[in-house]
This record gives C-alpha cells, structure tokens and sequence, in this order.
C-alpha cells in the first residue's frame, strides 16, 4: 500500500482556509489557522500528497466537496481567501509567521486603526491596478461591496462560502451517496426497458425507501435532497416514455460505426402498419394495411414495395422476395404514369435468361420516360423475429436460393436501422394521401375519413406507394450515400446502385415465365382418373393425362404422388410442372365455374369447419364434400358476419385478387414470350431484332 507522511510544516486545507501543521501530537496534530493554533484528530484528517495548491491534507469537513470542484473554481476560492485574510489580519495566509515581503501592507489588518469599509476600497484599488497591468483592463473589476459580502459570508461560514455557487450548482456529487443506496435505485430503475409503464418520480422516490426498508438501511444514511436528485437523474438517463426507455436500452446495444456492407446484394425487409386508411369497396368500410419492403442495405434501393392485409404470412414475404429479384420499370408520359412492369422477361426462352446489366439512373431533369427499379439475388437478408421471416417456408426459399439469413438480435432495432429509418422517409407519402391516421393514437384527429376525400383502395395504395420511390426517393440525394474521395457530392440511391454494380459485380436471377412457382409451396398429391384432390377439393386438366397412371416412384421415391404447386391465397386452382416439357400448367378446381367469390386457405378451412361442427367427419363424405364447401361458401357471404370474421373476409379478398394479379402477369409474360418467339422464328426478323428483353409498357392486367 502507497502511504503518504504528513510532516511538521505540511499545509492543510481547513474549512476557515490554509493551515500550517505546528506538531505532530500522538492523537492528533496543533494547526495554525486564521483563527489561531487548533487541535484536529488524526481521525479528521485526509492525508492526499501534494496537490497544486501546494496542499497535503485536508479537514474531512471540507473533504470531498472540495476536489469535487473544478481547479479553475478552487483557484478562485483560494485568490479570494487570501484577499479576504489580508484584509482581516494584514497577512495573505492568516498568520504572521506565513508573511510575505512587505507584510502588512497600509491599511491591511487591525494595526492601522483602518474601518473595514476603508480596507475593502482600498482592497478595490489594488485589484483594479493588478488587472490593468496584467490584461490591460479586460477582466471586469471587484467592487468594494462585492469585497465586504466575501468577508461577511467567510465569517459565516469559512472556505466553503467562497465558493462561486453558479460554479458549484450544477454539480452533483453523487459518489458521495452510498453503494447500497444507489444499487437499490438501479434495480428499481432497470425494469423501465420499454417493457413497463412509465411512473412519476415520486412514485419511484417510494419504491427506493421500500427497497430501503426490506434492505435494513435506514433513510439517515443519504440525504434527502441529493438522494431525490438522484433518483430524478437516473429516471431522466432512460426517457420520461416506454419508446425513450426502449431507445436508450437499445443505444446500449448498437454500433458506433456504419455498417462495412458495400454490395447491394446485402439487403433488409420489414414489414410496418400503414399509417393511412384503405377503402374496402365490396363491405364498404376502412381497414388499416401493412407495407413490406425490401432495400438494399449498401445502395438504399428499394427493390420491393407490397400492400398486404394485417399480419403478413411466410407465403407474401416469399412474394416480396420474388419481387426483389425482378427487375422493374415504370413509363411517364406526358400525365400518365404506370405500375411497375416486369421489364427483364426475355423475348424468347431460347435467348439468355440472364438480363443484360444495364445503368438504371434516370435523366435527373425531366420524369417523361422510363425508371428503372434494379432486381438482384440476394446474399444475405436482414430481418426481425416476425412470424413470417422465421417460418419454415420463408427459410427454405432463402435456403434454395443460397441466401444467408441475418436475423436481428432480439430487441436491438438499430440491427435494422436502415429500413426503420425509411419508414420514416415514407412518411412524406402517406401524408399526402386522404386517410392518414398519425403513427400513433396521440397524434391521431378525431376525423380520419373526410367526405369530399374519398380513401384509395389497398391496390391504388400500392401503386401510389410504388410510384413514390421510382418518381421521389429513387431521384433525391441520400445523405447517408458517401463515395470516397467525393464525400461532398449529393447522390441518389439510383447512382449509387450503378457505381457499387461497377464496383462489385452483378448478381441476378434467371429471368423466365414462370419463376413464380419457385416460390409457392409444394404438395404431394397422388393423381388419379378423376385428376386429383386436396382439402376436399377436387382438380383436373388435361395436361395430367399422361400422368394418371403412373409407377412408383416416377416422381419420388416409395409412392406414387406427383408435386403441385400451391397459393395459400387462391385455392381454386394448383399448378403442375410437366416433367417432360418443364413447362408450368394451371390446374383448375372442376367445380370452379360454381365459386363466385374469392376462396382462400383460410376461407376454405373455416367451411370444413362448420360442416365438420355440423355433424362430425361423417357429413364431409368424398363424394359429396366438394359441392358441400362451395354451399357453405355462399353461406358464408350470404349471413352477416361477424365484426371479426368480417375483417378477416376483407383481408382474404385482398389476398384473393393479389393473387390473380401475380399468376395474371406470369400468364402474361408466357404470351408475350410465345408471341416475340412467332414473330422472330423467321430469319427476316430474327436479323433485325437487336434487344432480346421485353421492356416496353404491358397491357392492364386490371382489364380497365
């Protein structure tokens, strides 16, 4: 252990100012202070060392109030000690033996007969010479009444009335307080993560001394007034809000560098509630939406936007997906503007099913024309823990396609703070459009819906939405986009998209037709004379023909049941992949000329269910079963739902028509495809086509 010997001589600080040790008794120690020889315990001294006031201990009734103070607020302290003790005694240390030359000086201490209002006025003159001959008169001068308060406030209360307050009023001295008082507020603190309800500070002042009380400590050990400072503090660190405290745990968590992730392959998904209303026109009624999309991480490129019902499920992030890997375009001419277009199908199959790369920014000075949204593979994704992400169908789809997952830790947004920063960013969309809602219930109106401004439905919300980033935020200057070398420069997610496609390489995915189908889920059904059936629905084509009869194992080991691919979202129909051919074919339900409304997974469970109910598994007989759903179907549109059930139709129909839209645009590029290869198939006109990709405008698939 380090020790330090105080010796005869040694200065130390005592609360009336600077003392001089005069003997080292056995008990203690004889001091001379201003006031005259005092005797102080050993047990009342610090002993420190030297300091740079040439001090080696100090009194602990100064100690540590005194070093918690900052050196510029000591020195002040000290100057006005000295003036204070020169005036009172004639000597700057207190005591004659402490003398500097000259000492004392006209009309300084009790010796010249002088009033203390004189010595102050003289006090104030010498001041005033001092500071004239050091800075030239810059620093403001003492007065002779600003001298007198320092004397009547040091014969109150010694040094520590020296002190400048505003130097000394912010400071907290919270070390001070006890460990085990402040370990009992941090764990009265530590729940307010975000996960509790925020309190008042009273209220968490009582939770402290009941903690205190359980403890054994009695309330005496720490002062009232800094232990309520305390208190208040601590609370103030995390937030006055349950969003704050969340916040302030998660800046605990978060990097304090930007990601190094340069390839626009690296990408992030989200989903969020849209913060606008959307019109349902078959209920008439409004519904609250979510929005996913997918960005790249590097160049801020949304590469997929979609509208989707509450709760988005495995099979449409698997759909946002198929979206990110297609390149896009949106045509503007003159006040027409488009949906996104597919614009990488190639014109014929016989072609290269890779686009060819090309520059995606646009002319920055006019918006006529085409606007690029780029597709890519993805190679690594960024999501949350949603429902969706983790499900089994999403991961095996990143995992055919040889994409790495990188889920955010639990609680930590700020793993995904670059596709939480654009929901901020969409915001200047969404509150534009008729039926904004605020993003929470505090900044929401006691109006949403306004007459004269009537709600878009979930597709115009969509195409809006879609429009926005190829018109507004794919052409604005990013501030987080930085090259190198041009970090003044202003560019826009497009530009940067091209430099890191330079840069880095491109990584897409075959273009074809049917790629679709790559991201629906499979069933194995086995085929039979009357085509095949699933949940009680039966299907059939033509195309299923050659594959009624087939061996064991044709299509997979030890059974005879052939692949179909399956939309959760439109069970009036499957797809089968000809094995032969590889072409995808739409097998239809063979009762699908009956169904007059959408019919769904979900919908088509919740009429087996109530058949089921009715009667047991023995009312759902196979040959009846089919036309027995499609009764219950009617009965279900027929009766008025109820409010739950009725949110939940909404939601299905828009899956519903979502999915005619998809499978009508992959039937679509199948014809287009079908139709460029006609018209190349001649040498003619194979020597004059010089672009083998389809990007010019589509027809409407909405049939408007």
């Amino acid at each position: 252990m380090h020790t330090v010997s105080l010796t005869v001589g040694a200065m130390v600080l005592h609360p009336l100012g600077l003392s001089k040790v005069l003997h080292l008794q056995r008990g203690g120690i004889d001091l001379q202070t201003p006031a005259g020889v005092q005797f102080v315990p050993y047990a009342s001294l610090e002993v420190r060392g030297f300091t740079d006031d040439s001090v080696q201990a100090e009194h602990t009734a100064i100690s540590p109030w005194w070093f918690a103070l900052s050196n510029d607020t000591r020195r002040q302290a000290l100057d006005r000690l000295a003036i204070v003790q020169e005036i009172l005694t004639g000597y700057r240390y207190g005591w004659p033996s402490e003398d500097n030359p000259g000492e004392p000086f006209h009309p300084f201490g009790p010796g010249f007969n002088a009033s203390l209002r004189q010595r102050a006025i003289a006090m104030e003159r010498r001041l005033a010479g001092t500071q004239d001959s050091s800075n030239g008169g810059s620093s403001p001068a003492v007065g002779f009444s600003t001298i007198k308060r320092w004397i009547t406030l040091y014969e109150q209360a010694g040094l520590r009335a020296l002190v400048d307050g505003r130097s000394a009023r912010d400071r907290k001295d919270f070390s001070d307080l006890d460990s085990r008082f402040r370990q009992i507020v941090e764990d009265v603190i530590s729940p307010f993560d975000g996960t509790a309800s925020a309190v008042n500070v009273a209220e968490l002042q009582r939770r402290v001394w009941l903690g205190m009380k359980e403890g054994g400590l009695s309330r005496d050990i720490v002062p009232e007034r800094m232990s309520a400072e305390y208190v208040s503090w601590r609370y103030s660190v995390c937030g006055s809000r349950p969003r704050a405290h969340r916040s302030a745990k998660v800046r605990k968590r978060s990097a304090h560098q930007p990601s190094p992730i340069v390839h626009p392959s690296h990408v992030s998904m989200d989903t969020t509630r849209a913060d606008n209303l959307v019109h349902d026109e078959l209920r008439q009624t409004s519904y609250s939406v979510e929005i996913t999309v997918i960005i790249s991480v590097a160049t801020r490129v949304v590469l997929a936007l979609r509208v989707t019902p509450r709760s988005v499920n495995s099979i449409e992030a698997g759909l946002c997906l198929y979206d990110a890997m297609r390149p896009f375009s949106l045509k503007v001419e003159g006040t027409n503007v488009d949906d996104w277009r597919w614009a990488g199908v190639p014109r014929s199959l016989e072609s290269p099913l890779f686009p060819p790369r090309r520059e995606v920014t646009h002319e920055s000075t006019t918006l006529q024309g085409l606007h690029h949204i780029p597709g890519i593979r993805p190679s690594s994704f960024r999501t949350d823990h949603g429902a969706a992400f983790m499900a089994g169908h999403f991961m095996g789809l990143l995992r055919d396609f040889g994409i790495s997952l990188w889920p955010s830790r639990v609680g930590a947004s700020t793993d995904n703070a670059h596709i939480e920063r654009f929901w901020e960013t969409i915001q200047r969309a969404l509150q534009q459009i008729p039926g904004y809602k605020g993003r929470n219930t505090s900044q929401r109106g006691r109006r949403i819906v306004v007459a004269d401004q009537p709600l878009m439905t979930a597709h115009e919300l969509e195409t809006y939405l879609r429009r926005f980033v190829a018109l507004d935020y794919h052409r604005a200057p990013h501030d987080g986009l930085k090259i190198g070398g041009l970090e003044s420069q202003r560019i826009t997610p497009l530009e940067y998209f091209d430099f890191a496609m330079e840069a880095c390489g491109d990584i897409t995915v075959p273009q074809h037709p049917d790629l679709i189908y790559e991201f629906l889920p499979i069933r194995w059904l086995t085929i039979g004379h009357a085509g095949t059936e699933y949940k009680g629905l039966s299907y059939d084509s033509d195309a299923l023909d050659a594959y009624r009869h087939v061996r064991r194992g044709t299509f997979r080991a030890d059974d005879t049941a052939a692949p179909f691919m399956y939309d959760p979202r439109d069970c009036t129909r499957l797809w089968f992949r000809d094995p032969e051919s590889g072409r995808v074919t739409e097998i239809p339900s063979r009762h699908q000329h009956l169904l007059t409304m959408p019919l769904t997974q979900r919908i088509r469970d919740k009429a087996v269910d109530a058949i089921a109910a009715r009667g047991g598994n023995s009312r759902l007989r196979r040959q009846t079963s089919t036309q027995q759903i499609i009764d219950e179907l009617g009965s279900l549109y027929q009766a008025p739902p109820a409010k739950e059930w009725n949110a939940t139709m909404t939601a299905e129909r828009l899956r519903f028509e979502t999915a005619q839209r998809d499978h009508a645009e992959a039937a679509e590029a199948w014809k287009r495809v079908s139709k460029a290869t006609r018209r190349t198939s001649t040498p003619t006109m194979a020597a004059k086509s010089t672009d083998s990709w389809i990007d010019d405008a589509w027809p409407d698939l909405e049939g408007k």
